[in-house]
């Protein structure tokens, strides 16, 4: 699945049964990190395999996604995640493609490096395995422009 909102997010993604000051049920941050891509030459949309095989189960998710995309003033997101399964008859929920939106697209014209670091500022991607609640993070901008700095603790399929 993947999540519409920050409340949504701190519902899913809370591993805790404490409530913060904003009233949220605590995130206690993440396990694991991962890179999706190392290079502002991004081609989209950019598929992200986090297991590399089906889920267990058809439609039956193993793994919850968010983006955390800070809107420009125009109020747009810059990105979309999508699903992106095999099949109809098979579903893999660790797999994800990450989608230019029509701000986005606007951003990346022309594509240059000025352009992407644009776009990919404060741009956070979150995974949850619902298996054993582990949690994924990236930080795509650090990724692309400073891939040394930011290491990454999970393979990509």
């Amino acid at each position: 699945m993947i999540g519409a909102d920050y409340v949504w997010f701190r519902t899913v993604f809370a591993t805790s049964s404490d409530r913060g000051t904003d009233g949220f049920l605590v995130f206690p941050g993440h396990d694991e990190t991962f890179k999706p891509a190392t290079s502002p030459d991004l081609s989209f949309p950019l598929a992200i395999d986090l297991k590399g095989s089906n889920d267990g189960s058809p439609y039956v998710d193993e793994y919850h996604w968010y983006l955390s995309d800070p809107s420009f003033p125009s109020g747009a997101p810059r990105l979309q995640l999508q699903r992106h399964d095999p099949s109809a008859l098979a579903s893999r929920s660790s797999r994800v493609r990450l989608a230019l939106t029509a701000e986005g697209t606007a951003i990346l014209d022309p594509q240059n490096s000025d352009n992407v670091d644009r776009l990919l500022r404060d741009v956070h991607l979150y995974a949850k395995r619902l298996s054993d609640n582990t949690i994924y993070w990236s930080d795509l901008h650090r990724c692309v422009f400073a891939p040394d700095a930011f290491v990454a603790t999970a393979t990509l399929f």
